[in-house]
């Protein structure tokens, strides 16, 4: 095992003694080492180390947890062509209800917090900017170094019937442990995936968002539909809609569709 001296001597290109680094007469109550000063303060360089350590394994974790999500739903291709240089920035409210979303929804990507589990139910009629603001968060969250997915519910079907395809590259399995591991995932448009009414039931699916939704309750989810919490409610089932909604504050957006003011008298 290497000595404490030793270890002093492999952290310094001149001397211990040049960076005020002194052995200390104590020992670590965790590890039992002897512990250094650095300057006034006492210290474990193992117990430190160990730590650093940790740190690193932890980000070089996230890092490949990061890769295998891009590499499974490759990001860009999930997001419409008009949303792929959505930031808050360039996302410009009208009104005073959107005004307030937007801050809500800038709010929620500063403070992501891996540890407090919360998430959006962002809903509105078309053209509002609600994806605007869900790509916003998506984009904030990466670039605070957490795993975040933004995908449109449809696409997401689409891409899930194609891994049934014997020629795909990934199988659904994978997809789906994708969906459940990400730290963020944002479902935008959510309820476009119903379908035509099967023995009174959404078939298909429905029941594939069931299993999505159970997968990633108790994680950070953010939703966004055109249908309001009625028609959600409505579609889903109470139980279904319940756990959806579970620790998510609701973000309202109100308005006309933006897209197509410049066509109207």
């Amino acid at each position: 095992m290497e000595t404490t001296k030793g270890l002093i001597n492999s952290l310094d290109m001149t001397s211990p003694k040049a960076m005020g680094i002194s052995l200390s007469d104590n020992s670590c109550e965790h590890c039992k080492r002897p512990m250094i000063f650095e300057g006034d303060i006492e210290k474990c360089i193992y117990c430190r180390n160990k730590q650093e350590n940790k740190a690193l394994a932890k980000a070089a974790d996230e890092q490949m947890k990061k890769a295998k999500l891009d590499k499974l739903f490759e990001q860009s291709s999930l997001i419409n062509d008009r949303l792929k240089g959505a930031i808050f920035d360039n996302y410009h409210p009208d009104s005073n209800e959107l005004k307030r979303a937007k801050a809500i929804c800038e709010r929620y990507a500063n403070n992501f917090d891996s540890n407090n589990k919360v998430g959006l139910l962002v809903t509105g009629p078309y053209g509002t900017g609600k994806s605007h603001l869900a790509v916003s968060i998506t984009k904030a969250v990466l670039q605070k170094g957490h795993s975040a997915l933004f995908i449109s519910v449809p696409k997401l079907m689409t891409k899930i019937q194609n891994s049934y395809n014997k020629q795909s590259a990934t199988n659904e399995e994978d997809l789906l442990n994708g969906l459940f591991e990400s730290e963020l995932l944002v479902l935008d448009d959510l309820g476009a995936e119903k379908t035509k009414k099967d023995d009174g039931e959404f078939s298909w699916a429905k029941r594939k968002m069931f299993e999505i939704i159970d997968g990633r309750a108790g994680k950070h989810n953010v939703f966004t539909s055109n249908y309001d919490f009625n028609g959600l409610l409505e579609l889903y089932g109470e139980r279904e809609f319940s756990r959806m909604i579970e620790n998510c504050h609701p973000v309202k957006m109100p308005g006309e569709n933006y897209r197509l003011k410049g066509f109207k008298d």
